[in-house]
This record gives structure tokens, C-alpha cells and sequence, in this order.
């Protein structure tokens, strides 16, 4: 069963040296098309909440230094770090091609 975007076997293939989710495939190097992993949903409905892409939240991990704190691991993030509660120190204007936002309403 797929339940998300994480680092897995097509990942190892292009980067051996990352930690990866062994045994686990779910045909995506970088991002995968939003909702690609329904059976990940939360029991809310809500998709991807882990992998594909860490999401900004409202905490800081810094406030005066301008430090954001994304949660939720990344297509590039191994089994370990992959969690909806693993937050990551980055700067809060930075672009990085593993980091995004959810929008809501």
C-alpha cells in the first residue's frame, strides 16, 4: 500500500547514500502530484500530510532570527524524520524545492 511521498527505493536508486524507507516503493524521486496517496489519508480526510513536501507552519523555531518551522517531512526524507510532528529549523524567506505551504479554508 502507498500511503506517501517519501524517500524509498526509486529515491535510493538516484541518491544510495540517503536514508530511505527500505523496502517501500512509491515510484516518485522528487514531487508527486497532490492527493497521489489517498490511502494515506488522515481519519479527517486530509492527504499528503506527510512527504512529498515539508509544510510551513505558524511556529517559529527562532522568531528573532526569522526561523520557520516546516513539519512533515519531504520526498527526500527517510522513515525516521517523515512525521507529521518532526519540525526543521529554515530560514522563513527561503526557497527550497522540499518546503511548501497548505493552503486551507
Amino acid at each position: 500500500m502507498k500511503v506517501a511521498n517519501i524517500a524509498d527505493e526509486t529515491f535510493k536508486r538516484r541518491y544510495p547514500k540517503w536514508e530511505t524507507a527500505a523496502g517501500y516503493d512509491d515510484g516518485y524521486v522528487g514531487t508527486a502530484p497532490v492527493g497521489s496517496f489517498p490511502e494515506g489519508a488522515s481519519p479527517y480526510g486530509a492527504l499528503d500530510m506527510i512527504g512529498n513536501l515539508s509544510e510551513y507552519t505558524s511556529d517559529w523555531a527562532n522568531e528573532k532570527q526569522g526561523y520557520r518551522r516546516p513539519k512533515g517531512g519531504s520526498w527526500d526524507h527517510g522513515p525516521s524524520v517523515a512525521r507529521i510532528s518532526t519540525g526543521f529549523r529554515t530560514d522563513a524567506v527561503g526557497q527550497h524545492e522540499n518546503n511548501g505551504i497548505r493552503c486551507v479554508r
